[in-house]
């Protein structure tokens, strides 16, 4: 039994690192953008990327990472067979912008293919808004 459960944490533990290293790959697929702040932002207000993508190819997520490669949010189209694209409003953590201006990578994720960066036309829009804070 407790081969089975070396095993079994030895496995786990392979996975994690795997996976650590697959997200830091993903990040390094695609170039750095950056966004300007429309203004500056007040303690009460929060900020948003608001994305509008165009067609992905099936199957396809867009991921939002920052430039160190964390996570921000990701966009999984729905209903593009009527031929539209697809949006989303992602919170930005303050952390994340410096001197106005944000930071980041977009990277697109298929199946059974490597991370790239979009293509023409897959990103219609970005931009960053500021809101009051709920």
């Amino acid at each position: 039994m407790k081969i089975m459960n070396w095993r079994l944490l030895m496995t786990t533990v392979a996975a994690g690192l795997f996976g650590l290293a697959a997200d830091f790959a993903v990040a390094e697929e695609a170039s750095v953008i950056e966004l300007a702040m429309p203004r500056s932002v007040a303690a009460d207000e929060a900020v948003q990327l608001v994305i509008k993508a165009g067609r992905l190819p099936k199957g396809a997520r867009l991921m939002i990472t920052s430039e160190e490669g964390e996570t921000l949010g990701a966009l999984t189209p729905f209903g593009q067979e009527l031929g539209g694209g697809s949006s989303a409003t992602i919170p930005v953590p303050r952390s994340r912008i410096v001197n106005g201006r944000l930071r980041l990578r977009l990277v697109i994720v298929e199946p059974d293919a490597p991370p790239r960066a979009p293509r023409a036309g897959e990103i219609e829009s970005l931009k960053l808004i500021v809101l009051p804070r709920p």
